[in-house]
């Protein structure tokens, strides 16, 4: 497959799980570049003062999420939320006491405030229904950064989860956090993020039979969307994402090796 040409054998996994999105055509490769910015983590003063420098101009109209990458490991990255320099000093001085044998790479990437955001998630379960019978629970969250939605059901911000069997735009409501929004804005905006989710429908499919020859009894796909009408499949998570990953790893490097003979 002319898709694992574009994968770096050396790259951490969790850049690679990253990159299996534009395999699958969830997100275009351009902009995961473009929106991830990637260094060396013993070049982690070179992220911060390219950071630096931007909050000298957009201090307040933006949030800066950085991640330390682990070297063989894709799981629960530790990760700094910036908004200010008084908390870029304090994420500096952190970063000078960390073990740096476990991280390979440092992160960052930005979400501008100035534009009002919904984060969200979908989870598919790839039971032997999978994919004639589709059920699907969807949470969605009004804020700054996709984990905030880890903090429910302590928000303070809207929230909504839902459950629907297929891919229409009928759903059952599970619970809502109204927070600054009314019921009818929320279930619109629900109906409108379901529609979108339908374009994604066949990829969606073929990526999650994928997962689910990996060993995989669950596909979570992650997405933004913010009020200019941008919606963006921005990550995914599995009951095992290292399978995934190392099987794709390895049918790369098997490319390889064959073209090299």
């Amino acid at each position: 497959m002319s898709m694992f040409s574009r994968m770096n054998s050396s790259a951490p996994p969790k850049w690679i799980k990253h990159k299996m999105l534009t395999f699958w055509n969830l997100r275009d490769e351009n902009d995961l570049k473009s929106t991830i910015h990637r260094y060396n983590i013993e070049e982690y003063e070179k992220c911060l003062q390219k950071i630096a420098e931007e909050l000298g101009t957009l201090e307040g109209n933006c949030v800066y999420i950085i991640k330390l990458v682990y070297r063989n490991s894709v799981y629960k990255l530790p990760n700094f939320l910036i908004q200010s320099r008084e908390e870029l000093l304090i994420c500096r001085d952190k970063l000078k006491n960390i073990e740096g044998k476990q991280f390979t790479e440092i992160w960052y990437c930005k979400n501008t405030t100035k534009k009002e955001t919904i984060y969200g998630r979908v989870l598919f379960f790839l039971d032997e229904l999978f994919p004639r019978i589709i059920k699907r629970k969807m949470e969605i969250v009004w804020g700054n950064s996709a984990r905030i939605i880890e903090r429910y059901p302590n928000l303070e911000c809207a929230f909504a989860a839902v459950e629907t069997n297929g891919w229409g735009k009928e759903f059952r409501i599970i619970d809502i956090i109204q927070a600054d929004k009314s019921k009818t804005e929320i279930e619109e905006t629900l109906v409108t993020l379901l529609d979108l989710l339908s374009n994604y429908q066949s990829r969606i499919i073929n990526f999650g039979k994928f997962i689910s020859e990996c060993g995989c009894s669950v596909l979570c796909i992650e997405f933004s969307y913010t009020n200019d009408g941008k919606f963006t499949i921005i990550d995914w998570d599995s009951d095992n994402d290292m399978k995934a990953i190392n099987k794709i790893s390895q049918e790369a490097y098997m490319i390889v090796e064959q073209n090299l003979k």
